[in-house]
């Protein structure tokens, strides 16, 4: 849907800009063309990979996931099944989930009741997987949503893995670091 947007954009740049701005110049102009064609053949290829699976019976990691949300989200019966079959949902690593994972785990782990829980293990400092769609502030979101809900936080403030120097140093730095990104230091901070 991006991509498909981005397509339109591009496309449609010539009467918008035409008469506003001096703006494109032929270098531009020459980009904004690749561009265009760039989305066009992205989109024929994900038409292409899209029809391969279908033939075949097959779906990447990302399709499998959007199906998996989706039928949990649009089918009331089969989450209720699901939710009364798993009563706790733990998900580890979850610095590397993305958008629709936590989705995913929002729907199934019902963090709305004092009985029902979903406890998530991850590190914001390891949230690196950008390329597939995930982001350190993920992780701070669903930390406030679960803390809304009256869900308790336990933040491990302590590291016995490293030495102190090494441990003290790459504290300062990250608890700078994700600070621009308004994730709070003492999420972030860590002792020795």
């Amino acid at each position: 849907d991006h991509l498909k947007a981005l397509q339109s954009t591009v496309d449609g740049w010539a009467p918008r800009w035409k008469d506003q701005w001096a703006f494109p110049k032929s270098a531009d102009k020459a980009m904004l063309r690749a561009l265009g064609c760039f989305c066009r053949l992205t989109l024929d290829a994900l038409e292409l990979l899209r029809e391969r699976f279908d033939n075949d019976a097959a779906l990447d990691f990302s399709e499998m996931q959007y199906r998996a949300t989706r039928a949990v989200l649009e089918q009331p019966e089969l989450r209720q099944r699901l939710q009364r079959r798993f009563r706790f949902l733990m998900v580890d690593e979850f610095q590397a989930a993305d958008e629709q994972q936590w989705n995913l785990a929002l729907a199934l782990g019902r963090p709305e009741g004092p009985r029902d829980r979903i406890f998530l293990v991850g590190d914001v400092k390891q949230a690196i997987y950008g390329f597939r769609g995930t982001d350190p502030a993920l992780m701070d979101a669903a930390i406030e949503a679960i803390g809304r809900t009256g869900g308790a936080i336990e933040l491990l403030s302590s590291s016995w893995r490293s030495r102190r120097r090494l441990v003290a140093v790459t504290s300062d730095l990250f608890a700078r670091s994700f600070a621009t990104s308004g994730i709070p230091e003492e999420r972030v901070r860590i002792e020795t």
